[in-house]
């Protein structure tokens, strides 16, 4: 199906308590993963607040977010600097490349990048395809949910389905992993800015640069794979071996679903 895309992929790190953002601002992780400078990095004075690094990786904008709890890598479209009058929805042409983005995030973290102590990891997907119409959207999820859960659906709004199979993982100490699936209708709205390319006409009426909205309708199938909070911190390995189990999962269970997203599915554990 070649009218499935990638909006956005995220891979998190929950912390075991609470740590100062200056410990390892988002400026090392990024380095420490992508080997490179970021293209902006932005720090607040307080240590408790969010630092965030992000550069474009290709066609992909990375964006590393660390939090006193959590550590963030998002992915998404870079998309283009050229200016229109309409607004678009930027999403992942290459997902190939998105698949490979991800499995050197699983192996940076095998080699322990992440300095702090670490008791659950999460991988987070969504694939869409746009549609003109509420008609199409559910049709389209219609097409992609199973037989046994497959509702009728026709003009309904809002609908969302979502289940999860969760499995013990023997090999990773009995650790519980949360395989979540969620079927949806999405209302994705997108904020376009028109500004002047001469710098003195930004200085200019209050009207120039005025936001443009546009809201696009989509079928969507995300999934959220995540392991059970552990009392003793996850080992360097045991963190990258979880990740590249729930990219592999993403990468079997879209093409079950009918997605068959090119250069996704090639996606192997590690050994």
């Amino acid at each position: 199906m070649g009218e499935w895309k990638v909006l956005n992929a995220r891979i998190t790190f929950f912390t075991v308590g609470p740590v100062s953002s200056s410990d390892q601002s988002a400026l090392a992780v990024y380095r420490q993963f992508w080997e490179d400078d970021p293209d902006s990095f932005q720090k607040e004075p307080n240590p408790l607040a969010p630092s965030m690094a992000q550069g474009r990786r290709g066609g992909l904008l990375a964006a590393c977010i660390v939090n006193p709890t959590r550590t963030d890598l998002n992915l998404a479209a870079a998309g283009t600097d050229a200016q229109g009058p309409h607004p678009t929805l930027s999403l992942i042409e290459d997902a190939g490349q998105l698949r490979v983005e991800l499995t050197r995030i699983t192996d940076a973290v095998g080699r322990g990048v992440i300095s702090r102590a670490l008791n659950r990891v999460a991988l987070y997907v969504q694939f869409v395809a746009v549609k003109p119409t509420l008609l199409q959207v559910n049709k389209t999820l219609m097409s992609i949910i199973p037989d046994g859960y497959r509702p009728n659906l026709t003009d309904e709004e809002s609908f969302i389905f979502q289940i999860n199979r969760p499995q013990v993982l023997p090999d990773v100490e009995q650790l519980r992993m949360n395989y979540i699936t969620k079927w949806s209708a999405e209302s994705i709205r997108v904020i376009t800015m028109l500004l002047p390319r001469d710098p003195a006409v930004r200085m200019g009426p209050p009207n120039i640069g005025s936001p443009i909205l546009g809201e696009f309708l989509a079928a969507s199938l995300s999934f959220d794979i995540n392991n059970v909070p552990v009392a003793k911190p996850l080992t360097p390995p045991q963190q990258s071996s979880l990740l590249l189990n729930g990219l592999t999962w993403a990468a079997e269970t879209q093409r079950t679903c009918g997605l068959n997203i090119e250069g996704f599915d090639g996606v192997s554990r590690l050994e």
